[in-house]
């Protein structure tokens, strides 16, 4: 092929204020034949009409997006590319795409017929190589050509966000936002599972047909590798418990770019085995959740940074190493969770049906009036009798110490404020008050709904206060030696409920801190404000869940 591809030059530019830059192809020529040329003035984007989703928004739409923020003439040559069998077979999400640029019923050019000659065309990469990597290099590039957005985390040769390129990902979501927000829905009520089945069918054939075959070229290997990396044979169970959880199934590509975003748009819940569907987080906000299903294991995308920088509520849930029957256990569990913490969140006082809560704890709020009233902590015992484990909280400080090193990796994690400073939006962090002590607190969900257990202690919160009151919950576990004291004469400027997840101490309370009070696992205390108080610890560490009470 190269050999029908001339220019004049290929240079660089700097591109804004950023690390990347464009490759500028100067004359570029397309000949096929001795015919007559299609001559292409001025500045030119090459609009490949045959990507699927997620390659079509960001690689191509969004590429030539970005560019006219510095080419303000560049305009679009949409071709396919008969070269290496790529073709527009009336894809549905480039005709939504060139709707939306004023280019409807454009014509499309097979640029393997005919010949074409271009003042100028501007890239930033030639994500398919529809040239060869050659005829970059032998006309100046001092770069590869080739597709560079997205790290290589997902393959482990390389930390998440780490390439220079990788800020071109988030100038594209905001570049799609901004050219699909008058389709969004801000009615938020549907619950989408988006299936991969016919693409699991897909890669398993191909994983039967290829390994069935003695010898493979490089790329029919490749081709194994990627079938292997992105099938999982747990997709049909898992659909299956999501259609029982009142998930509509849906198949995205059956839909055109335009009808995923206005439907897509309206999500409460989007759920998916990690996969391209989750491109469809672009059209979302904070007032939706995503369920990232990590079961391939070696499979892991950047859908998360994306879900999270288009401003979704993202959560994985992790079932690589687990078999069918857990992996179905650990998925409903926590759907289930998530469903009762957004009733919790969204149900007024006197609708809330709290016959749940009377059949798990009897708190006498008299009790907690008499102690206010009487300046001393009083002690509920076995009210919540079902605990989170010492490995739960374990495992969520791992998940957030994982993603907070992930969205703030230049910043500290000791915290002089509980509520100001630049870490107060880190939901892991740590302080030193006579001894190591570490907060979980997430201002995305600050209920930590990521915590099962702490569920119907939420909702036995609400029931008593309003929201405005009550406004989360956040974790405490202490290290430190046994018999060291915390706090001498210290108070706190709120009331406030601490559930003793693990660990003994002394609350000694009063003017003169004469009264002691003995607390063990389980107990639910309540602390007035501005008691004086210190707290000695019996047996370490030490972890508790404290409710916030903001009056």
């Amino acid at each position: 092929m190269i050999d029908v591809l001339s220019c004049s030059s290929i240079n660089q530019e700097k591109f804004l204020d950023y690390d990347f830059d464009t490759i500028v192809i100067n004359n570029f020529s397309i000949k096929n034949n001795n015919g007559p040329d299609t001559f292409v003035p001025g500045e030119t984007y090459l609009f490949a009409t045959y990507s699927h989703y997620g390659h079509s928004l960001m690689d191509v739409y969004a590429q030539f997006k970005i560019l006219q923020l510095k080419y303000k003439n560049i305009k679009p040559f949409f071709y396919e590319d008969g070269f290496n069998g790529y073709y527009f077979n009336e894809n549905k999400i480039t005709i939504d795409q060139m709707d939306s640029l004023g280019y409807k019923n454009q014509r499309i050019y097979n640029i393997a017929i005919g010949n074409y000659e271009f003042e100028k065309v501007i890239l930033f990469f030639d994500m398919n190589n529809t040239f060869p990597e050659q005829f970059y290099s032998n006309n100046g590039a001092t770069r590869s050509s080739h597709y560079f957005p997205f790290c290589d985390c997902y393959m482990g040769t390389e930390p998440c966000g780490e390439s220079k390129y990788f800020k071109y990902n988030y100038l594209a979501i905001d570049a799609l936002k901004n050219s699909f927000k008058e389709l969004f829905s801000s009615n938020k009520t549907e619950k989408f599972f988006i299936s991969r089945e016919r693409y699991n069918r897909k890669y398993e054939a191909e994983i039967e047909y290829y390994s069935n075959k003695k010898v493979l070229s490089e790329k029919e290997e490749q081709r194994l590798m990627w079938s292997k990396v992105r099938s999982t044979n747990k997709e049909t169970e898992i659909e299956k418990l999501f259609e029982r959880n009142g998930y509509r199934i849906i198949y995205a590509e059956d839909y055109s770019l335009f009808e995923q975003i206005k439907m897509f748009s309206s999500a409460q819940i989007i759920a998916s085995v990690s996969g391209t569907g989750l491109f469809n987080t672009f059209w979302c906000d904070n007032n939706t959740k995503v369920f990232e299903i990590l079961a391939s294991p070696k499979y892991k995308y950047h859908y998360k940074e994306f879900a999270v920088y288009s401003g979704t509520n993202h959560e994985y849930i992790d079932i690589r190493d687990l078999s069918l029957k857990d992996s179905l256990l650990k998925i409903d569990k926590t759907i289930n969770r998530d469903r009762d913490i957004s009733y919790i969140k969204k149900t007024s006082n006197k609708d809330r049906d709290i016959s749940f809560i009377k059949k798990t704890s009897i708190i006498d709020m008299d009790l907690v009036q008499q102690a206010i009233e009487e300046k001393r902590i009083h002690v509920f015992k076995n009210v919540f009798p079902d605990k989170p484990s010492w490995d739960t909280l374990l495992s969520v400080i791992s998940q957030y110490v994982e993603e907070d090193l992930q969205k703030f990796p230049d910043r500290s994690y000791l915290l002089n404020d509980f509520v100001e400073g630049e870490s107060s939006d880190m939901r892991f962090k740590c302080r030193f008050w006579s001894r190591l002590a570490l907060q979980i607190y997430d201002t995305q969900d600050t209920y930590l709904s990521v915590i099962p257990e702490l569920a119907p202690v939420t909702e036995w919160g609400l029931s008593q206060y309003p929201a405005e009151i009550y406004t989360g919950n956040f974790g405490l576990i202490s290290l430190m030696k046994n018999r060291g004291v915390v706090g001498k004469k210290h108070s706190d400027y709120v009331d406030q409920f601490q559930w003793v997840i693990k660990g003994e101490m002394i609350w000694r309370t009063g003017e003169n801190l004469e009264k002691e009070d003995h607390i063990v696992e389980g107990d639910f205390v309540f602390i007035p404000k501005n008691l004086i108080h210190e707290v000695e610890t019996l047996k370490a560490p030490r972890a508790a869940i404290n409710l916030i009470l903001r009056n």
